[in-house]
């Protein structure tokens, strides 16, 4: 079954690091210990920095391969919208959507889930000129669409009061000023911030995404043509995902009209797309490749789904 079998992948993994890094005995994490949850028998003298460390580097590895890795099927995208974060759920039922009004919500609502891909900045610099790496990847890939790509604030910007304080406090921080767009979502990018810094769940569980790189990617390389918040954008971006997944097309007509309350219609194709990406993403890759981690330990990346070892895709 399928937990067995996720069982056996996962202490192939650990013996293969294992055997790969050159762990001694002593601080080599135990296979058995780990996958039974018995973490705290694994102290042992001298070895517990060394075998922590470790351990979070595999817990890297095997985060970073697609969720088809571990035989995972659940994927929740998800997008901001005005009265909170609207998911779209795809899984072995019937796909599920709805809106948690914060993000601590919309974790616990999908505690079974294996993967959430998520429309906001997740790992942001306390202060520097320089910009995110994965910020500047995307509009680099995104050419004229690269606009979309706000520039993240730093993290010290978020605890401001008002758009002014903001703007000037990030400026001495990091020599730029702060966008009014990167401003109106600040209060969502603090929320998942202090999500993702204080629960190890939600690290594991939650990855970046931007909509646009996700779409281009599943669009062979090439940024779609039109706005998004246009018909014709509406139009082009429904096609692409009916073409890649099936059942998208039934999952935009179920969500139906009236769309739910301070859900926009680009909010629920974004959704969906961050969805579709982690079905079919084997693997997913990141913008950068190698991604960097901020002073939290948070990986400043965005995931999207590699479909050239698809065959007909």
């Amino acid at each position: 079954n399928r937990d067995a079998q996720n069982h056996h992948r996962v202490l192939s993994a650990i013996t293969a690091y294992n055997h790969q890094s050159g762990l001694t005995r002593r601080c080599a994490p135990s296979s058995r210990r780990i996958a039974s949850g018995e973490l705290a028998s694994t102290r042992r003298a001298g070895g517990t920095r060394a075998w922590s460390a470790h351990v979070a580097c595999l817990v890297r590895v095997i985060r970073n391969q697609s969720p088809h890795f571990l035989g995972f099927m659940d994927i929740v995208g998800v997008d901001g919208c005005k009265t909170g974060w609207f998911f779209i759920r795809l899984g072995d039922g019937e796909p599920r959507w709805g809106v948690s009004s914060t993000a601590a919500d919309l974790l616990a609502q999908h505690r079974t889930a294996d993967l959430i891909l998520i429309d906001i900045p997740v790992g942001l610099r306390d202060a520097g000129v320089d910009e995110r790496f994965c910020d500047k990847e995307a509009r680099k890939v995104l050419g004229r669409r690269g606009s979309s790509v706000f520039p993240a604030p730093s993290r010290l910007a978020l605890s401001a009061s008002s758009y002014l304080e903001a703007s000037s406090l990030n400026r001495t921080l990091t020599g730029r000023s702060l966008s009014k767009q990167s401003w109106a979502i600040s209060p969502k990018i603090l929320e998942v911030d202090l999500l993702m810094r204080f629960s190890a769940e939600a690290r594991f569980k939650i990855r970046e995404v931007h909509p646009e790189v996700c779409f281009t990617a599943l669009n062979a390389g090439q940024p779609m043509q039109h706005n998004k918040k246009k018909p014709e954008g509406a139009a082009e971006r429904s096609a692409l995902l009916a073409g890649l997944y099936a059942p998208a097309t039934d999952i935009l007509a179920g969500i139906g009209h009236p769309l739910p309350r301070g859900v926009a219609r680009d909010d629920v194709l974004d959704a969906l797309c961050a969805a579709v990406t982690g079905v079919l993403g084997v693997p997913l890759l990141t913008l950068p490749s190698s991604p960097e981690r901020d002073g939290h330990d948070l990986p400043m990346e965005m995931v999207y789904a590699d479909l050239s070892s698809r065959p007909g895709l």
